[in-house]
């Protein structure tokens, strides 16, 4: 049954190859390497807030977790960025690695999409995130999950949650991990050596 499944998905191949180059260490694999990193931290932070999660209060701001997982936010929207320029730069979206591409700026998309949804969450919310959140909320379907005045309603909480902490998470959590996989059966060198 193995070797029907390894002939099929090649497990041996893909587990016994080193991902990186051997002798081979750069600058450039220090974003992707710290977007690994800080997506790992994002999950395992935002499951230990999804427990302390009221829709009656907000969580404690003045947390360890909370600040881990706000400062971890802005951190990975910064080296995601830096790699998606990385692989812009270095000719990434060519052939054979354009599924790789689609599927880092689906990523990326959906990680900017989830911070946006993450300021919805605040129990004030200020003048500037609220327009730059109605800005962005123009152009979708979802005019509905903005706030009135400000205030945010219980109903509304609880999708944006929803949608924080559980949709946008398992999406872009399978698409990372659908990536990673394509990574290590490919390698990381961009260009073929013709």
């Amino acid at each position: 049954m193995f070797e029907w499944l390894d002939k099929r998905l090649l497990i041996r191949e893909s587990l016994c190859k080193p991902s990186l180059p051997r002798g081979r260490s750069s600058w450039q694999y220090f974003p992707g390497f710290m977007t690994f990193l800080l997506f790992i931290a994002q999950f395992i932070t935002g499951i230990w807030l999804s427990f302390d999660f009221s829709l009656m209060s907000m969580p404690d701001n003045t947390s360890i977790i909370f600040k881990f997982h706000h400062v971890g936010a802005h951190l990975l929207l910064v080296f995601m960025t830096l790699q998606v320029l990385r692989n812009l730069f270095v000719g990434a979206y060519q052939q054979p690695r354009e599924f790789h591409w689609l599927l880092l700026v689906a990523i990326f998309f959906l990680t900017w999409f989830n911070y946006y949804l993450a300021l919805l969450l605040r129990p004030e919310i200020s003048e500037k995130t609220y327009l730059a959140i109605k800005w962005l909320y123009n152009f979708s379907f979802m005019t509905s999950y903005l706030p009135n005045d400000g205030k945010m309603t219980l109903p509304q909480i609880q999708n944006i949650f929803i949608l924080h902490a559980l949709v946008i998470p398992l999406v872009t959590y399978t698409l990372f991990l659908c990536y990673l996989w394509l990574l290590q059966r490919t390698g990381l060198e961009c260009r073929s050596k013709d």
